[in-house]
């Protein structure tokens, strides 16, 4: 099987792709070729790109992914508003567009965030209202809405992984 990682050189996609390296064909995207820590795993493809720009079509195209784990996102201490929507909201669009091209199946990592200040983390359900309380919680909201908006009307094959520390 043949996995796309977005978001590759943070923390959930170096430790995704250590463990997984020798069981799947991984495809590493990077933001920057400054994420030199990666090139220790020899069979697994880095490819420099950045979700919010174009091209990114091309490169799903180019090595057609079965699946794409979508780890990229800004998180809560790199928040700068107008940089959350551009990966968080944007960015999202433009992984789904291309999942639904080369219709690949979508994981994305979304945030316990979603639901707002909760005084009981355990009481959220994944049928909780959203009702996110912060920027961060907002775009990833967002982010929610578009892939099953894009499965409602294409028929995207996802999970959404609503990730807590």
């Amino acid at each position: 099987m043949k996995i796309l990682i977005t978001g590759a050189s943070g923390y959930l996609g170096f430790n995704f792709i250590e463990k997984y390296k020798d069981v799947f064909d991984i495809i590493a995207l990077v933001k920057s070729e400054k994420s030199t820590m990666l090139k220790e795993f020899k069979n697994v493809k880095i490819e420099k790109a950045d979700i919010t720009k174009k091209g990114l079509l091309q490169l799903f195209n180019k090595h057609k992914p079965d699946v794409v784990l979508h780890l990229a996102s800004l998180n809560q201490k790199e928040l700068v508003v107008r940089d959350a929507f551009d990966v968080n909201v944007f960015g999202t669009f433009n992984v789904v567009q291309a999942c639904l091209e080369i219709g690949a199946k979508l994981i994305f990592t979304s945030s316990r965030e979603v639901y707002g200040n909760k005084s009981n983390t355990t009481s959220c359900k994944e049928n909780s209202v959203l009702n996110p309380s912060n920027i961060y919680g907002i775009t990833k909201m967002f982010g929610e809405s578009i892939i099953r908006h894009s499965s409602k009307n294409n028929n995207l094959n996802f999970i959404i992984l609503r990730i807590t520390n």
